[in-house]
């Protein structure tokens, strides 16, 4: 994938709202976190909390790997909690959860032996309460600001998408628009017009639909023909996929 020379579009690392993303997983900091341990608002930006200590080391530790290193209480397979350190004592727990693809920063505290407010019994009394994973609220503000990821980043993606594909006519390039939906397209301008080809993944149609035809939107079809279906013995379009042909007036 290209991108202009400064990453790649869709797979850099991003951050939005609560979360800093990356290709496969993404960093995101618990409520009960945020307000019991860190002090800070609830639904406060993943950017905002950057300066923190803590998260410092949560984003260099855990961009590297999900999850690894001594555990918080017992091993528990899908559910274990790990460690994070950074050289100023600063302590945190974080979990990797495998189905919803999210590293959660879950408590954070100051390290600092036999001290009644250590991290470590506080992170176990957690444990014992059952309030240190993600609670419900979490997720559901993860579900939200996710389809609000993908409404937000599409238009810029897309943008970005034709300058890129314009750049080497006829050519397709592969994306990852609003951080969720893959496509290759490709641009060929002509005198007045630019015609874009958007090809899908066949079965994202059925399931995906309502984000397919968001992301055709967002790349600016003309308003009495917005776009057709192309023949599957088009070029460039694989048997796996559905092609999509639109046309925009060229940029004065």
């Amino acid at each position: 994938m290209r991108d202009g020379g400064s990453g790649t579009i869709g797979v850099a690392p991003e951050t939005h709202l609560g979360a800093l993303v990356f290709p496969a997983y993404e960093l995101r900091i618990t409520r009960r976190c945020l307000g019991e341990d860190l002090g800070m608002a609830v639904d406060v930006a993943f950017d905002d909390c950057l300066a923190r200590p803590i998260v410092k080391a949560f984003v260099a530790k855990r961009s590297v790997n999900p999850g690894d290193g001594d555990t918080i209480g017992p091993a528990a397979g899908p559910r274990t909690l790990y460690k994070l350190r950074n050289r100023h004592r600063h302590r945190g727990a974080t979990w990797f959860d495998h189905v919803e693809q999210v590293v959660w920063l879950c408590a954070s505290g100051y390290h600092e032996s036999g001290d009644p407010d250590d991290a470590y019994r506080y992170f176990a009394q957690l444990l014992r309460e059952h309030r240190i994973e993600p609670a419900a609220a979490d997720y559901l503000r993860l579900g939200q600001e996710r389809r609000q990821r993908f409404r937000d980043l599409l238009p810029i993606h897309a943008a970005r998408t034709v300058s890129i594909a314009l750049g080497a006519p006829g050519e397709f390039v592969d994306v990852v628009l609003g951080r969720d939906l893959r496509v290759r397209v490709a641009c060929r301008p002509d005198t007045d017009l630019t015609a874009i080809v958007v090809a899908v993944r066949a079965n994202d149609l059925e399931r995906r639909r309502e984000q397919i035809y968001l992301a055709l939107a967002a790349f600016g079809g003309l308003p009495d023909a917005p776009w057709e279906i192309l023949d599957l013995r088009s070029a460039g379009i694989m048997t796996s996929e559905i092609g999509f042909l639109l046309y925009r007036e060229q940029a004065s």
